[in-house]
């Protein structure tokens, strides 16, 4: 799958991702944040560039995230999250 320019980030697509961020805080989530955000996202049909505009913030802030350990590390969590989502017993 290729993205095309229109697929792209753009600046309310950064916005929208940064505003998720803020009210997804498992500090204490904003639900209602979360929702408003979602559903400017789903009206203006953008939710391909949210992703994109939140992997870019997230890969921005953690950079270590895009080395060879980084990317160990997110395949070990992906792995461990799909054993519990079949009920099978992971190491954590």
């Amino acid at each position: 799958m290729t993205i095309t320019p229109a697929e792209l980030p753009r600046a309310v697509d950064v916005r929208r991702a940064a505003a998720l961020l803020m009210h997804a805080d498992p500090d204490g989530i904003h639900v209602a944040g979360v929702d408003a955000v979602l559903a400017e996202v789903d009206h203006d049909g953008r939710t391909t560039e949210l992703y994109l505009a939140l992997c870019s913030l997230i890969y921005g802030i953690h950079p270590d995230l895009s080395t060879a350990d980084g990317k160990a590390g997110l395949t070990g969590i992906i792995t461990n999250f799909a054993l519990a989502e079949n009920g099978e017993h992971t190491h954590e």
